[in-house]
């Protein structure tokens, strides 16, 4: 518990009127740099309990703050020793023993016609991928990518135009035979409606 410097100071002031000698006594003022508990007081100053609940608190509290930094120093201990002794990232034991199973595919394998989940779960899996790709190893046991799709989709709208637009510029290419074809064929069923009205003149 913060200490407390304790001193008593007195004044006395005379007024006009003859009354007696005030006295007042100064409270207990606390260092700049001490920590003082919160505790709840009454309006006369005194405190609810008479005192034994604050310290009650600030010691549990005191309590609780030396069993988290004891706890702290133990788990630190305990990583310390673990890699100390090479047995904090064991990837190279478990990689060594799932090897072949790993071998056989990424989720399973088929087996006389049966499909067959590997012997290693998916998070164990999971979890010795990370181990081993945090220790700068290569990885060989992830399925084959496929290609990136560099080109986009788009509108079929925009498809549609740009085939039509294609196929006009090879009919306008043809033009010139289709016209000069149009004309060979009016003027031949021009020549035609004229050599039957001949006849029926006739």
């Amino acid at each position: 518990m913060a200490s407390l410097v304790t001193y008593k100071k007195t004044k006395k002031y005379q007024s006009n009127i003859i009354e007696p000698a005030v006295e007042f006594e100064e409270a207990q003022i606390p260092r700049p740099n001490a920590v003082q508990p919160v505790c709840p007081r009454r309006s006369n100053g005194s405190e609810v309990g008479g005192g034994g609940g604050c310290k009650g608190a600030a010691a549990a509290a005191a309590k609780g703050a030396a069993a988290a930094a004891a706890k702290g120093a133990a788990a630190a201990a305990v990583a310390k020793g673990a890699a100390a002794n090479g047995h904090q990232y064991s990837w190279r034991e478990k990689l060594a023993k799932h090897k072949d199973e790993l071998a056989k595919g990424v989720w399973g394998y088929w087996e006389l016609g049966a499909w067959k989940p590997l012997a290693i779960s998916a998070r164990k899996r999971a979890r010795l991928r990370k181990e081993v790709l945090l220790a700068g190893e290569d990885w060989p046991y992830d399925p084959p990518r496929k290609e990136m799709r560099n080109k986009r989709k788009g509108h079929k709208c925009d498809r549609v135009s740009a085939e039509k637009r294609a196929h006009t510029a090879e009919l306008m290419k043809k033009m010139p035979e289709m016209l000069l074809d149009y004309k060979k064929r009016r003027w031949a069923k021009k020549m035609k409606e004229e050599e039957e009205k001949k006849g029926k003149t006739a």
